[in-house]
C-alpha cells in the first residue's frame, strides 16, 4: 500500500494541474489516474472499473494485481511492472490485461537490482536479456514453457531488443513502433554538457557522515526507516551511492530519476543537505510552505479522494 502512495503523489506532482480534465477541476471523475488494491472502497473500485470499460478520463491506474482479473478492459496499451513478477507464469498473466482487443501492447518492466533478489532464476534472465544486444525479451520470457519459441517477425513487433536489429531499413511501419515514451539516445557532445562538480575524497567523506546524520534523523523521529539496520527508501546502499555520483547531483529529478528515492520530502531533504556541503544548489522547492507551487502540486492529489458524499462514518474511518 505504501508503494502504491508512494508512486500516486509522485506521479502527481509531475503532472500537476495535468492530472485533471478540465485542469482547473478537482473532482474524482476528471482526475486521468485512478487508484485499485484490495483494500480500495468497493465504490472507488466499481467507479474505475466503469471508467476502463466505457472509455472514460481514466488514462492511467496504479494498482496491485486485484486489478482486471478475470475481467476484459477492451483497449488497454502499456502495462507498466514496478518491480517484475516473481516468476514468468506471474509475469504473462499480468502481461495479459493488455491487449485484449488483439492490438498491439506493450508491456515495460521498471526494476533495479534489488527487486530481483525474491524472483527466481528465470525472472532474473529474463530481465537481464534486455542487455544484450541479441537476445530476444519475447523468447527469453517463453523459453520456460516452449523450448522451440521464436521471435516475432518483423522485428519492430517483437520486443526492444528486436525492435533495435529491425532491417525495415527506415520505413514508415517501422519507424512507428517507437514507443511514445522513448527518448532519443543522447549524443557525446550533450553528454560533456551535463554539468558536474570537483568533489575531494575528504568532501565525500562528509557528505557521507551528513547523508548517515540525515538517516539517523528519520529513524528517530518516525520517519521511512523501520529500524537502524533495515530501510525503506533510505538504505545504507543509498547513501554510498549518491556519494558516488554527488559530481551529477544539482537537482531534484538528478535523485528522483537516477536513484530509488520515491517521495518528494525524502529528495529534498537529501538536497539540502547537498546545498550546506556544496552551496551550488541553485533551486531547493520548499515542501514546507503551503504557497510553494510543488507542495500545491502534491496536495491536489489529496482533491482526488472524493469524501464530500460520504458519510461521517466513513470519514472517521478513513481518519482512523
Amino acid at each position: 500500500m505504501k508503494d502504491v502512495a508512494t508512486l500516486v503523489n509522485y506521479i502527481m506532482w509531475k503532472l500537476g494541474t495535468s492530472a485533471f480534465s478540465p485542469q482547473d477541476s478537482r473532482k474524482p471523475d476528471d482526475c486521468i489516474l485512478g487508484i485499485y488494491h484490495s483494500l480500495s472502497w468497493d465504490k472507488y473500485k466499481d467507479r474505475l472499473v466503469v471508467d476502463l470499460k466505457t472509455n472514460g478520463k481514466k488514462r492511467l491506474v496504479v494498482a496491485t494485481t486485484a486489478l482486471s482479473m478475470g475481467v476484459n478492459f477492451p483497449d488497454i496499451r502499456y502495462v507498466i511492472n514496478w518491480g517484475p513478477a516473481r516468476n514468468l507464469l506471474d509475469h504473462h498473466q499480468e502481461a495479459g490485461r493488455a491487449g485484449r482487443d488483439h492490438k498491439q501492447s506493450d508491456v515495460i518492466i521498471i526494476y533495479n537490482g534489488q527487486q530481483l533478489k525474491d524472483c527466481e532464476e528465470d525472472v532474473k534472465d529474463f530481465v537481464k536479456a534486455a542487455k544484450s544486444p541479441a537476445k530476444c525479451l519475447r523468447v527469453a520470457s517463453y523459453k520456460s514453457f516452449d523450448p522451440d519459441i521464436q521471435p516475432l517477425e518483423p522485428k519492430h513487433d517483437c520486443c526492444s531488443v528486436c525492435r533495435a536489429l529491425c532491417n525495415c531499413q527506415g520505413l514508415e511501419s517501422c519507424e512507428s513502433a517507437k514507443l511514445p515514451f522513448e527518448e532519443e539516445k543522447q549524443t557525446t557532445a550533450q553528454i560533456e554538457q551535463r554539468r558536474v562538480r570537483s568533489v575531494t575524497d575528504d568532501t565525500k567523506s562528509t557528505l557521507y557522515d551528513a547523508l548517515l546524520e540525515l538517516r539517523e534523523s528519520q529513524c528517530t523521529g518516525g520517519g521511512v526507516l523501520f529500524d537502524k539496520t533495515e530501510s525503506h527508501g533510505f538504505s545504507l546502499e543509498l547513501c554510498q551511492d549518491i556519494v558516488n555520483r554527488c559530481t551529477e547531483i544539482f537537482t531534484i529529478e538528478d535523485l528522483m530519476t537516477s536513484f530509488p528515492v520515491f517521495t518528494l520530502s525524502h529528495g529534498l531533504k537529501i538536497l539540502e543537505v547537498f546545498q550546506e556541503i556544496f552551496s551550488d544548489i541553485e533551486d531547493i522547492p520548499c515542501i514546507s510552505t503551503r504557497n510553494s507551487e510543488h507542495c500545491e502540486q502534491v496536495n491536489d492529489y489529496y482533491g482526488y479522494f472524493d469524501f464530500s458524499s460520504d458519510s461521517d462514518s466513513e470519514l472517521q474511518d478513513c481518519e482512523d
